[in-house]
């Protein structure tokens, strides 16, 4: 078998016969398909047994809620494929969408996005191999704050690279699993492969919707990034680490806007933008993003030092 396509839903009746129906369409037809509901408290138990009773590529998982890192985990322990590939449930994907990653023989194999919901974006990467663990540390310090690096969605993983990587979403992260997924299977890869495809349809709510955590949970999420960067980069110089750390960091300082306060100051300036400039409040906000890039740098240093 070819794919293993993992599902985490939690309350997805709205969307998941989408998704779903977008695999089932799919031109390349060798895979499974792994949905875990959460503990939903909706009509997602009763959709995943009617898909599951009508199609014996669809197992049907029931668990208690423990969050989209349990179900995620939950899926690569009854995945039986080559590669692994996750999905949300909101989201869907382009019929060719597994045809494209068939192709490839990466040990990662990565595509584009097209974004919908509250903002319409297309993203169509520019295609390479990267088959040095140079070049994959250079493409994470590139990509440090892109969907490339920070979400399972829109790859392929070969699954037995999972198991040498010893790779699972942890629980105990609030913010960041996906990333340290991603940098732990990198660590071991031998190859990525980029193509310039965008079959993955990421549905994108409200750009100012944040989670208010705990300076602890805070804390724990970014050491354990942190580690992972450090099994990147293993493999060479301490340049090489200390280049991808700074990467890090600069994000990091970036991700201060999540707090309540940033949250209203942004919104009030993307507003400002939009009023003074004639830019959506999106654009706003991707601007504000820039300008707080430059104010952060001189920042580094400072939390780098205190991590």
């Amino acid at each position: 078998m070819k794919f293993s396509i993992i599902i985490p839903a939690y309350n997805a009746d709205k969307t998941l016969n989408r998704c779903i129906d977008s695999i089932l369409a799919q031109t390349f037809q060798d895979f499974e398909v792994i949905v875990i509901n959460d503990g939903s408290k909706d009509k997602t138990k009763q959709i995943i047994d009617q898909y599951a009773d009508t199609d014996s590529r669809i197992s049907a998982i029931h668990k208690p809620n423990g969050g989209v890192s349990s179900a995620r985990n939950e899926g690569l322990r009854n995945a039986n494929g080559e590669y692994v590939v996750f999905i949300d449930a909101d989201d869907y994907i382009d019929k060719d969408y597994l045809e494209s990653f068939s192709k490839s023989n990466a040990d990662i194999i990565i595509c584009g996005f097209k974004m919908f919901g509250s903002v319409s974006v297309k993203n169509s990467p520019f295609p390479q191999l990267i088959s040095t663990q140079n070049k994959i540390n250079n493409f994470i310090c590139s990509n440090i704050s892109e969907c490339y690096c920070k979400t399972p969605w829109s790859k392929a993983f070969k699954r037995c690279l999972i198991n040498k990587a010893d790779a699972i979403f942890d629980i105990r992260m609030k913010f960041g699993e996906d990333t340290d997924f991603n940098f732990r299977t990198f660590a071991s890869a031998k190859n990525i492969e980029v193509i310039p495809t965008s079959g993955y349809n990421y549905y994108y709510d409200d750009p100012f919707k944040k989670w208010i955590l705990k300076p602890e949970e805070y804390s724990y999420s970014i050491h354990k990034i942190l580690q992972s960067i450090d099994l990147t980069a293993c493999r060479e110089t301490n340049k090489a680490k200390n280049n991808m750390r700074d990467c890090f960091f600069y994000f990091y300082i970036l991700s201060l806007w999540n707090t309540p306060f940033f949250k209203s100051l942004q919104m009030a300036i993307a507003y400002f933008w939009y009023r003074l400039f004639n830019y959506t409040p999106y654009s706003g906000y991707l601007k504000l993003r820039k300008v707080s890039s430059i104010i952060a740098i001189p920042f580094i240093k400072l939390f780098k030092d205190r991590q």
